[in-house]
Order: structure tokens, then C-alpha cells, then sequence
């Protein structure tokens, strides 16, 4: 195994760790949950990521948030914008 296969496979081994470690503490939804969750258009939400009103983790084509920041927000807002 070369030094860069041993770096890449300790670094992939890293984000899996946080990742776990995120999910354990906080639910990971993808687009269709939090757009029924906020009773919102996809548009919508689109804006509101645009916007930095809601955090989100792009992984390719698609978004994924945590519960807590959602909660978050409707804490701060009261409703979706």
C-alpha cells in the first residue's frame, strides 16, 4: 500500500468517525423530509439555502440537514420564510 493510499484511507476513516458521531446526536434529513417538515416549496427552500438561512450539507446533487438546525431556525423564526 503506497503513502497516498494509507492518507486517503485514514482520512476517509476520519469523516466516516464524524459523520457516525453526527448522527448518533442529530437526525440527517434529506430535501423531501424538510420540505413537509416545513411545509414549504422546494423554491423555497432553495432560496432559503441561497440566503444562509438554513444549513445544509450538499453530498453531489443533493442537500442534507440536520434536525437540530432546523429546530433551530423555527425556534429563531417561528415559520419558514
Amino acid at each position: 500500500m503506497s503513502l497516498d493510499e494509507t492518507i486517503a484511507g485514514a482520512v476517509v476513516q476520519a469523516v466516516l468517525k464524524e459523520i457516525m458521531l453526527e448522527r448518533s446526536e442529530n437526525r440527517i434529513l434529506c430535501e423531501a423530509s424538510v420540505l413537509e417538515m416545513l411545509g414549504i416549496s422546494s423554491q423555497t427552500l432553495r432560496r432559503m439555502r441561497a440566503d444562509g438561512l438554513v444549513a445544509y450539507r450538499p453530498y453531489g446533487t443533493k442537500y442534507y440537514y440536520f434536525e437540530k438546525d432546523l429546530e433551530a431556525y423555527l425556534k429563531r423564526n417561528g415559520r419558514a420564510v
